[in-house]
């Protein structure tokens, strides 16, 4: 089912799940000012830790360098 999964949508299922995670994570960061932690448990991550670690493997920053970014930039 997986081999399926990426044929179809082009990638697997894990990262594609991990992509949509972050990309919550993100547009909540670029949205609001709920803490690392609220987002974390809100996009399915056990804690503040793991969707630092797989924020910043998919997007090369942290969601805090993220969201200042944005703070500087607008």
């Amino acid at each position: 089912m997986a081999a399926r999964f990426k044929d179809v949508v082009g990638k697997g299922p894990l990262e594609y799940l991990t992509e949509w995670r972050i990309e919550l994570a993100a547009d909540r960061l670029r949205r609001g000012d709920d803490t690392v932690a609220t987002i974390a448990r809100a996009v399915g991550y056990s804690s503040e830790s793991a969707l630092s670690v797989a924020f910043k493997r998919t997007t090369g920053h942290s969601p805090r360098a993220y969201r200042g970014q944005l703070t500087r930039a607008g």
